[in-house]
């Protein structure tokens, strides 16, 4: 239940302005989202994979690349 509401909220995240898409990203919520949408569980799953699709469509124009280098 408690991840549930905690990834329905990054989704949102991802969904807003930019500077709500740079804060998630440099809270390095982007490992945790990868293996949550691995979840046995298909709504969590599905959230996962909706904030990891938002914030990969505008992560290179938001980050440095120096940063998403050292992240990958």
């Amino acid at each position: 239940m408690y991840i549930e509401c905690a990834i329905k909220s990054l989704a949102n995240i991802a969904e807003g302005t930019i500077e709500h898409k740079k804060a998630v990203l440099y809270a390095g919520a982007l490992e945790p989202l990868n293996e949550l949408s691995k979840s046995s569980d298909p709504e969590i799953s599905r959230l996962a994979q909706r904030a990891i699709y938002n914030l990969s469509n505008c992560k290179e124009e938001l980050l440095p690349s120096s940063f998403l280098t050292s992240k990958m």
